[in-house]
């Protein structure tokens, strides 16, 4: 079972299908990537070798 918390500026909860927009724009934002423990979605291709954009 998983407890959603609000408060006034802070909400959390279990990831919902309409999140998938927003989670993919964030993490393919360099500047915010930088800050994170992963690589954006572009520096996972050219390491794969795939085609980026």
């Amino acid at each position: 079972m998983f407890t959603t918390l609000e408060t006034e500026r802070l909400l959390i909860r279990r990831f919902r299908d309409d999140d998938l927009a927003d989670l993919v724009a964030l993490r393919s934002d360099p500047t915010v990537a930088r800050y994170m423990t992963y690589a954006t979605f572009d520096e996972v291709a050219a390491s794969s070798g795939r085609p980026t954009g």
